[in-house]
């Protein structure tokens, strides 16, 4: 098995969720944009998580990776970092994951749908997001 946050699968009712929450580059988040765009049917989504020490490079990279999540069927973007990006591509932003309202976020999810989370652990880890997402869309099936 996949050690927790590096792409593990998971199926939930009749919801795919893949969590890649446990690192983020510029690298990684285009590969992992760019094969969930590719699995079969049902509708993606992600959630982006911002990406951390890349310096002078953070505004570029933040909208480079923006704008793969904004070709998906939605794209919600957490953290600082991706504010002048999302408004600058009308994509909904948040500054922590804690402030999505992760019933409301569920209850858009249709059978055969994929949600991704990709991001730095920093991002999601600390705040336990995964389990809470998982435990919403559960609670939901």
């Amino acid at each position: 098995p996949l050690p927790i946050g590096r792409g593990n699968v998971e199926q939930i009712g009749g919801i795919t969720l893949v969590d890649e929450s446990y690192n983020a580059n510029p690298e990684s988040m285009g590969f992992a944009l760019k094969a969930l765009a590719t699995r079969g049917s049902g509708r993606c989504h992600v959630i982006l998580g911002e990406m951390h020490e890349l310096g002078d490079l953070s505004p570029s990279a933040h909208e480079r990776v923006l704008g793969l999540g904004k070709t998906l069927d939605t794209c919600l973007a957490v953290g600082p970092l991706f504010r002048a990006a999302a408004a600058a591509m009308n994509v909904a932003q948040v500054d922590h994951c804690q402030d999505i309202d992760l019933r409301d976020y569920v209850s858009r999810l249709s059978e055969g749908d994929t949600v991704m989370v990709k991001g730095s652990n920093q991002v999601f880890w600390k705040h336990q997001f995964m389990q809470s997402l998982r435990q919403t869309i559960i609670d939901a099936t």
